[in-house]
């Protein structure tokens, strides 16, 4: 799968996911592996966190939607894998910026500037 096409979200809004529909899937242990591992990884990425609840409802008896489900869920995670880190706007909570990075994170966020510099000359 690491070079799949990635997706631009993590579940299907189209289709509903049923447990009678479909062929039982070839490998459940498979399944189950890679669902604990999304369920894992749902700590540090609340975004796929809805999706990952709804396909791991069928863990008892996973089909071939199921799983299909489930790799598009790793297929949204391999689009979305290279975020840039290097500087976030939680950021400027966390860590100290440059001064030149400062402002444009502070008005990302809507923070207005401090009065001093909003002041007009008199």
């Amino acid at each position: 799968m690491s070079s799949c096409n990635p997706t631009s979200t993590p579940i299907d809004t189209k289709s509903k996911l049923s447990g009678t529909s479909g062929t039982p899937c070839e490998d459940p242990s498979l399944f189950r592996s890679l669902g604990g591992a999304l369920q894992y990884l749902t700590f540090t990425r609340p975004d796929i966190s809805y999706a990952v609840q709804q396909i791991c409802l069928f863990m008892h008896a996973p089909m071939t939607s199921h799983m299909h489900a489930l790799k598009r869920v790793i297929r949204y995670i391999q689009g979305v894998l290279h975020v840039s880190s290097r500087y976030q706007i939680a950021d400027i909570f966390t860590k100290g910026l440059p001064s030149v990075l400062f402002p444009d994170f502070r008005d990302s966020l809507s923070i207005r500037p401090p009065p001093a510099l909003t002041a007009g000359v008199y």
